[in-house]
C-alpha cells in the first residue's frame, strides 16, 4: 500500500487526521487514503507535482486523464481546477513559520469557486475532504476577486518578461541587466513598460501577483528575453 507522506499541493508534512484521513502541516489541505487506490495514489503524486512546478496544462491533462478511468476521483476534480486556475501553495511569512497559502498564477479563467471541476470535486468528496475544498475553494475565489480589484487601475504598453535572478546563487542574471536596458530604451520613447523591479517598487508590503497579472492581461505587448533555454523555461517566465 502506498502512504502517502507528502501534501499534493505544497510539499509540506501530511499528518493522521483521523479515520484514515490526512491533513497537511503547511497548508491544511485534508486527503482521505482509503478513497483511492495505490495506482490512482502514484498517478495523483505524479500529477500533483506537475501542478506544483507550475507546468499548469501539464498538470491538468494529468488529472484529466485520472478522471477519465476514475471518474469519481474528487482529488483529480479538485486538482485539474487549480491547474485550471494556475493555483500554487507558497509559503508566506504573514501566515505563520512554515504555513503556505494559495498564490494565483492565471487570473483570466472566470470563477473557480464555479469550475465545474472544482463542483465535481465537493459532489465526490467524502465528508471533512469536502468541506476543506468548500473552505479553500472560497479562500481562493477571495484572493482572485481582490486581486483583480486592486490591480485594474493600472494600464501599460509594453510587459518585459524574464528570469531575475540565478537560482543557486540569487545573483542578478544577465537577462535581467540587457531587460533593464530595454526597459530605460522604451520609457524614452514614451511607452508604459511594466518592467518588475521598477513597477513593483510601490508594493513592498504587500504580494506582487495582482500587479503582474494585471500587467499581462492589460499590455498589448509582451517582451520575452532571456540567454538560455533554461531561463525561458523558468516557471515564471512560461506561465
Amino acid at each position: 500500500m502506498i502512504k502517502r507522506e507528502i501534501c499534493p499541493n505544497c510539499n509540506g508534512t501530511l499528518v493522521p487526521f483521523g479515520d484514515g484521513k490526512l491533513k497537511c502541516q503547511c497548508c491544511h489541505s485534508v486527503f482521505d487514503d482509503t478513497s483511492v487506490s495505490d495506482e490512482e495514489k502514484s498517478l495523483l503524486i505524479s500529477a500533483s507535482k506537475l501542478l506544483r512546478d507550475g507546468k499548469f496544462d501539464e498538470a491538468d491533462e494529468a488529472f484529466r486523464d485520472i478522471i477519465s478511468s476514475s471518474p469519481r476521483n474528487h482529488e483529480a476534480y479538485y486538482g485539474r481546477a487549480l491547474a485550471r486556475h494556475g493555483i500554487v501553495f507558497v509559503s508566506d511569512i504573514r501566515a505563520g513559520e512554515g504555513k503556505k497559502v494559495p498564490t494565483c498564477y492565471i487570473t483570466d479563467v472566470g470563477s473557480f469557486v464555479d469550475d465545474i471541476n472544482y463542483k465535481k470535486a465537493i459532489e465526490f468528496a467524502p465528508t471533512g475532504v469536502k468541506e476543506e475544498y468548500i473552505k479553500q475553494g472560497n479562500a481562493i475565489e477571495k484572493i482572485i476577486i481582490e486581486w483583480k480589484e486592486k490591480a485594474s487601475k493600472e494600464e501599460y504598453d509594453v510587459f518585459i518578461s524574464f528570469k531575475a535572478s540565478e537560482d543557486d546563487t540569487g545573483e542578478e542574471t544577465k537577462d535581467a541587466i540587457e531587460a533593464a536596458k530595454l526597459y530605460s530604451f522604451l520609457v524614452s520613447k514614451n511607452f508604459k513598460v511594466f518592467f518588475a523591479p521598477v513597477a513593483l517598487k510601490a508594493y513592498t508590503s504587500e504580494r506582487f501577483e495582482p500587479y503582474i497579472f494585471n500587467a499581462i492581461n492589460v499590455a498589448p505587448i509582451m517582451i520575452v528575453y532571456g540567454q538560455s533555454q533554461e531561463h525561458l523555461e523558468a516557471t515564471w517566465v512560461r506561465n
